[in-house]
């Protein structure tokens, strides 16, 4: 599937002080995928405000849950999303921040080319999620963008009553750390742990995910998914020209139904490399493309900023 879109950003929205930004894509499948974002005045002090909206039905692969899943058993599936947010960010004092947001997702989920996921699946239909989340960090990055020193550890915990009809009742914690390093002028070592665990009737669109973008590159996207997962990430950034610049990456990830279940000759890795591109004033725009090889084969992947 080839998939093309753009990008429309206004930056005094109105004439009322907000930030406006809209894109989409279209697929040669018939599928879009469209966002609006707004960066909103806000009245509390020491706090920026964000809402937003999301509506994609790219059709999706769901290979099972699990670390040992292989990738011959995918189904591909229809799925139809409709998300809409709301997120504070509130500086507390000094290195020392908290993360406040809100979301309303309509998902529908169905068959596609005469296979059906599993009835024992949770959210195998979609669902109606209501969810709060309230995150902590000391973030001591010098560029939010592309750090090149600096550390940031965050600690979140999302809560989903089940309050809307066909909705799931559960909760997730996630761990993430993230630390950089200017082994030379230019030069950056980067590394992240990041670790994730949901609780109660979690649908599976909910649970930790690795492969796509980001996280697992090579990996196809959705490729692992399960309750606990655990992920490790470290690159190597380095220049090329005032534009441009490449990075060499390793991931690493492992997926299991329990804590206790983890072992250290289970992670599934990932290696490439790929170059950046610098369109932004003081670095504050950044694009990626990266080829990632795994044991299962090869993937090409574009992203926005740095991997993390």
């Amino acid at each position: 599937s080839w998939m093309a879109g753009g990008t429309a950003t206004d930056y005094d929205f109105l004439r009322t002080g907000t930030t406006a930004e809209a894109d989409f894509m279209y697929s040669v499948r018939n599928m879009w995928f469209a966002n609006t974002v707004l960066d909103l005045p806000s009245p509390i002090p020491r706090t920026a405000l964000r809402a937003g909206a999301h509506f994609d039905n790219q059709n999706r692969l769901f290979y099972g849950l699990g670390n040992d899943t292989r990738l011959g058993d995918a189904i591909e599936h229809s799925n139809v999303i409709f998300r809409e947010w709301v997120r504070g960010s509130t500086r507390i004092s000094g290195p020392w921040q908290a993360f406040t947001g809100a979301v309303l997702d309509q998902t529908a989920v169905n068959t596609y080319g005469g296979k059906s996921l599993p009835d024992t699946l949770k959210g195998e239909r979609g669902g109606n999620e209501a969810a709060l989340s309230l995150a902590l960090a000391h973030d001591t990055r010098d560029h939010q963008a592309n750090p090149w020193d600096g550390h940031y550890v965050s600690f979140g915990v999302m809560v989903a009553p089940a309050l809307l009809p066909n909705g799931h009742d559960f909760e997730k914690i996630t761990l993430d750390a993230r630390g950089f390093v200017s082994a030379a002028h230019h030069h950056i070592l980067a590394g992240r742990l990041l670790c994730q665990r949901a609780f109660g009737d979690v649908p599976f669109y909910y649970l930790p995910e690795f492969g796509g973008d980001t996280l697992g590159q090579g990996y196809m996207p959705f490729r692992f998914r399960d309750r606990v997962s655990v992920i490790g990430q470290v690159e190597y950034r380095f220049p090329v020209w005032s534009w441009l610049s490449g990075v060499a990456f390793a991931d690493f990830g492992q997926f299991q139904p329990a804590v206790n279940r983890l072992r250290l000759d289970r992670f599934h890795p990932s290696v490439g490399f790929g170059p950046r591109f610098n369109f932004g004033v003081n670095e504050s725009a950044i694009v990626g493309i990266d080829v990632g090889f795994t044991p299962e084969g090869w993937n090409l992947v574009l992203h926005n900023g740095q991997a993390f």
